[in-house]
C-alpha cells in the first residue's frame, strides 16, 4: 500500500522568500505525538516498522495543459495544477521507486508517466515540461534533487532552468531594480554558459546578495525581450538556494526555494 500525504505550508510573499526547512520524518512524528500527549519513547518498540519516506513537489511547465493532475502510484496527488512555474504543496511519499503520472485536469488517461528513485528523507522537485506529440520538445519530467549546500546567511545561490517548450536558446538575467532592458546587452546571463541552449537546460549556480531587491529578465538568443518581472523587485531570504524556472505560457518565471516555498513572477515585458 502506498503512502501519500499532502502538506500545504504557508504561502510565500512576493517581497520575501524565507528559508523554511521542512521537518524530517522523525521530527514530524515527534511533533504529531506531542499533540496527542505521547512520546517517542512510548513507541520505541514500533519505530523499526516506520516507513521510510521522501518529499516531492511538482511543477506544471507543460505547453499542452493549462491545468494538470499528477498521480502518484495510482492515486490522485495534485489536482488541477496551473501551467507556469507554480509548485504544488509538498507530498510525502514512500522512499524508493515511485511512479508519477501526468493527466489533463479531470482526465482518465496518462499523458506521461515515469518512475524515479527517491532516497529516504530526500527532497525533490519534479518539473513536467514539453509538449505532447512534439518531436523536439517532447513531454517529459525533469528531476531537481534539492541537495545543494546553503550559502552564508547574507548570500543566495541562484540558477535558472529552461522549461519553456517551443522556445529556442534563452538568456536569463538577475539585476537590481535600477537596471533597464537596455542594460542587458552589457551584462552576463545567469548561467555557466552563454545561454540555456534548449528546453531542459539547467544553468549553474551564481551567488548574489540577500538584501537586494531583484528583477528577472529573459531574452531570446538574439536579445529580444521575452520576460521582465515587476519594476519594484522582490527579495530572497539569506542562506537560501533558488531555482528560477522559465515556463510557458508567455513565458512566466517560477521562483523555487530549495526545501521551502515558491511563487510565480508576472511578466511586465
Amino acid at each position: 500500500m502506498s503512502l501519500l500525504r499532502r502538506f500545504s505550508g504557508p504561502q510565500a510573499q512576493p517581497t520575501d522568500l524565507p528559508v523554511s526547512p521542512k521537518l524530517n520524518r522523525r521530527d514530524s512524528l515527534r511533533w504529531l505525538l506531542g499533540g496527542l500527549g505521547l512520546s517517542m519513547g512510548g513507541l520505541a518498540g514500533c519505530e523499526t516498522a516506520t516507513t521510510e519516506t521522501a518529499w516531492l513537489r511538482v511543477v506544471n511547465a507543460t505547453t499542452n495543459y493549462t491545468t494538470a493532475d499528477f498521480w502518484v502510484e495510482g492515486s490522485l496527488a495534485v489536482s488541477s495544477l496551473s501551467q507556469g512555474g507554480t509548485a504544488s504543496a509538498w507530498l510525502e511519499v514512500e522512499a524508493g521507486d515511485v511512479q508519477v503520472s501526468l493527466r489533463a485536469a479531470g482526465g482518465s488517461s496518462d499523458k506521461f508517466s515515469s518512475s524515479h528513485s527517491y532516497d529516504s528523507d530526500s527532497s525533490t522537485t519534479l518539473v513536467a515540461l514539453g509538449s505532447l506529440g512534439s518531436s523536439t520538445d517532447a513531454l517529459t519530467f525533469k528531476y531537481l534533487p534539492e541537495t545543494t549546500s546553503a550559502p552564508a546567511s547574507g548570500l543566495v545561490k541562484v540558477r535558472a532552468l529552461h522549461a519553456c517548450g517551443g522556445q529556442g536558446p534563452l538568456n536569463v538575467y538577475l539585476t537590481d531594480t535600477e537596471a533597464s532592458a537596455s542594460d542587458l546587452a552589457d551584462l552576463d546571463p545567469l548561467a555557466d554558459t552563454t545561454v540555456l541552449e534548449a528546453m531542459g537546460s539547467l544553468g549553474g549556480f551564481s551567488s548574489v546578495d540577500a538584501g537586494t531587491l531583484w528583477r528577472v529578465w529573459v531574452t531570446s538568443e538574439d536579445g529580444t525581450l521575452l520576460f521582465a518581472s515587476h519594476v519594484d523587485g522582490f527579495s530572497l531570504g539569506g542562506g537560501s538556494v533558488v531555482t528560477l524556472v522559465v515556463a510557458p505560457p508567455g513565458p512566466t518565471v517560477g521562483v523555487l526555494v530549495q526545501q521551502s516555498s515558491s511563487l510565480v513572477l508576472a511578466n511586465y515585458a
